[in-house]
């Protein structure tokens, strides 16, 4: 739940990040469901003291639905959506765009294909018929879907020789065997050679649908406004279910171990196993168990034994992930080759006796208190509160999330945690990368 600084591949798990930023109880927001003449939903936010409008979006379905061998084609989307849209070609688009100082950017996850969007104000209605364009009726016109292939490529070539990249597609590959999951978001250089412009296209018609897209609106609008809005940009969009491109996976249960040969002064490890989701009864137990182990307070165990008492590491991670299909736990570091079978032992021995013994009082106490502290912390912007929003309908959180969650934090026990530890740790049987050239590995 905690943002952590983790391998390039891994990126896709920082948007569930995002939403572990909200106010405390005290400070919890008036969400509003809001349902547009056309049906179509959204939650929202009303503030009206600067004027501005964020939104953010979610269509079912990401990277996941890449055809076989066309990996990167939902990526290749999101850099042609200000690329021409509807009547408007690219260079069209991007002044009236700029003009009104309009924000659109899109990404892309493996379950899902994500829209942020902010506009002024009294740019509004303007802005809303520019979204409407590029979400209905991209243009993918053959010059930039060419520039954009060169560009995708060379990001590709680019990860290929990344040792934090080779790192996370080995960690993903052994963790999701034969899984859409396992597959790199943004494509190889060989399947983005291969994607054609009908690919894209057959990806859009299939992803952007109005059946289970997720939204959520902050800022200077009310719900009437919105609700108009909504049915002006999305309502042109299909309804059609998006197809489900696996079922629900498991981690295996390991051992499991990759060593890749790279040229490099240090290795990069990445290792973890099986985790909770947002709906498992232990969920609230293994995130304080992942804050104490490695989370971004100076007193997470893993930073304490590897970085602080022996200096073996600049930084050392270990956080939870809830995806749609599973959960897992990971973590990750890099150390000098020397080191490397040293560092790996001690990361092996503190799961260990975590498993064993579980946390102390004290550990349990700090790791709460920074964790229901912090909260309020990070919730400073219009999208950061969308993004949360987003994530409580991607998740299938309850709207009073806000007022509920710390409560829950300070109600998990040191005997829940012990619990969890020991369902979850399991160090020598860990999924396992190392990327380097390591000295004394076992």
């Amino acid at each position: 739940m905690t943002r952590m600084p983790v391998p390039t591949l891994l990126r896709l798990f920082a948007f569930w990040s995002l939403m572990i930023a909200a106010a405390n109880a005290s400070l919890a927001f008036d969400i509003q469901e809001v349902t547009s003449p056309g049906g179509i939903k959204a939650y929202l936010v009303e503030s009206h003291s600067v004027p501005l409008i964020s939104m953010e979006f979610a269509f079912d379905g990401g990277a996941a639905l890449d055809p076989e061998g066309r990996e990167g084609t939902a990526q290749f989307l999101t850099g042609l959506m200000d690329e021409g849209a509807d009547d408007l070609t690219g260079e069209q688009f991007r002044r009236a765009r700029d003009h009104i100082s309009m924000k659109l950017q899109f990404d892309v996850s493996s379950d899902n294909f994500y829209g942020s969007f902010s506009t002024l104000t009294p740019s509004a209605d303007e802005a809303f018929n520019l979204l409407r364009k590029s979400i209905t009726h991209p243009r993918l016109e053959s010059e930039p879907i060419e520039r954009m292939r060169a560009y995708f490529m060379q990001n590709a070539e680019a990860a290929d020789h990344d040792q934090n990249s080779i790192a996370g597609e080995a960690w993903m590959s052994l963790a999701f065997p034969k899984h859409a999951y396992s597959r790199r978001v943004g494509g190889t250089q060989q399947s983005l050679a291969a994607i054609t412009r009908e690919d894209i296209a057959k990806f859009h018609d299939t992803a952007f649908s109005r059946n289970n897209l997720k939204i959520a609106v902050t800022g200077d609008i009310d719900a009437k406004t919105l609700g108009e809005a909504l049915d002006k940009v999305f309502m042109g969009l299909p309804d059609t279910p998006v197809p489900s491109p696996t079922n629900a996976v498991s981690l295996p249960d390991g051992p499991a171990t990759k060593l890749i040969d790279y040229d490099a002064p240090q290795t990069i490890f990445i290792f973890g196993g099986k985790g909770t989701r947002d709906s498992d009864p232990d969920d609230f137990a293994n995130y304080v168990l992942c804050q104490i182990l490695g989370g971004q307070a100076s007193f997470a165990l893993l930073s304490q034994e590897v970085r602080e008492k022996r200096g073996l590491t600049y930084g050392i991670s270990y956080t939870s992930a809830s995806l749609k299909l599973t959960g897992m736990n990971y973590g990750g570091f890099s150390t000098a080759n020397a080191s490397a079978g040293e560092a790996l032992k001690l990361v092996r021995e503190t799961l260990r006796s975590m498993a064993k013994d579980g946390p102390t009082d004290d550990e349990l106490r700090l790791a709460k208190s920074y964790l229901t502290g912090s909260y309020a912390l990070r919730f400073d912007s219009n999208s950061a509160i969308a993004n949360y929003l987003l994530a409580l309908q991607l998740r299938g959180l309850p709207k009073d999330f806000a007022n509920t969650r710390n409560d829950k934090i300070n109600a998990v026990t040191r005997e829940q945690v012990k619990a969890a530890a020991a369902k979850y740790l399991q160090p020598d049987k860990m999924i396992l990368v190392a990327v380097g050239k390591p000295q004394g590995l076992e």
